[in-house]
């Protein structure tokens, strides 16, 4: 390995873990008491340092920080991502306590796509582009899905850990595909704000629901999140065929 990709991966490395960071600094009473605007706050802020981190390194993701392009390719794309947003916007039991607290809500799982788009698609696919576009998918989205394990560290390790990776994994590709057919991250940023819709608006099971004894498998464990990730593949080959046909084929392929 070189010295440049050494530099690379110490990069990719170093500004993950201090995006972490701020992430378990400010959903504290850091700021204010109210956890949604501490939320959004720290990952507004870990958004615009990611920016300043693509911008200032020149990434080949910079090109994709504009609105989407208008063609039935984009809405192929979007259609195939879209039970991602419908399930967690309107089937999965969601409450609504106030509108204050709704739109403060929906303001916290609109940082959450930003900040999270920014340091994955944004930063990390941008610094491993350069190793092949498919490679940067899979490695940039496996990356994305570790991140999520500082939600459970270190007393919660277990196979919900294992299973929120893997789910991140296979959601993190199809952003990726997103991305790339639509040449927008803004659409990623949004998709991904609302595939979070449940994180403030979801129903919480009971302490009695949530403390029951897991008796499945180890092979079970194993094996369920393969299937999501499953479907995600195909959802990502698809999208990426239509990317690459020609105008007159694209209809032909699906």
């Amino acid at each position: 390995m070189g010295m440049r990709n050494v530099r690379m991966w110490v990069s990719l490395v170093g500004l993950s873990v201090f995006s972490l960071t701020i992430l378990n600094f400010f959903p504290g009473s850091w700021v204010s008491d109210e956890y949604f605007l501490n939320g959004t706050l720290g990952f507004t802020a870990v958004a615009l340092i990611f920016y300043l981190a693509i911008y200032v390194c020149g990434l080949p993701t910079l090109e994709y920080f504009r609105l989407p392009r208008l063609s039935l390719k984009t809405l192929f794309a979007i259609i195939v991502a879209s039970p991602l947003a419908i399930g967690s916007m309107f089937f999965a039991g969601n409450e609504y306590k106030s509108w204050g607290l709704t739109i403060s809500g929906a303001l916290f799982v609109l940082s959450i796509g930003f900040g999270e788009e920014m340091m994955s698609r944004g930063f990390v696919y941008g610094v491993l582009s350069k190793i092949g576009r498919y490679k940067a998918m899979v490695l940039s989205s496996f990356m994305f899905g570790l991140m999520h394990i500082n939600v459970y560290f270190p007393n919660d390790l277990g196979w919900l850990t294992y299973w929120h990776v893997m789910s991140t994994f296979s959601f993190g590709l199809i952003m990726c595909a997103l991305m790339i057919v639509t040449r927008s991250i803004w659409v990623p940023v949004v998709f991904h704000a609302l595939a979070d819709w449940t994180v403030p608006f979801g129903k919480r099971a009971p302490k009695s629901v949530e403390n029951t004894i897991d008796n499945s498998s180890v092979w079970h464990h194993l094996i369920s999140p393969l299937f999501e990730l499953s479907f995600s593949i195909v959802g990502v080959i698809l999208i990426l065929l239509i990317n690459r046909a020609q105008p007159a084929q694209w209809m032909y392929r699906v």
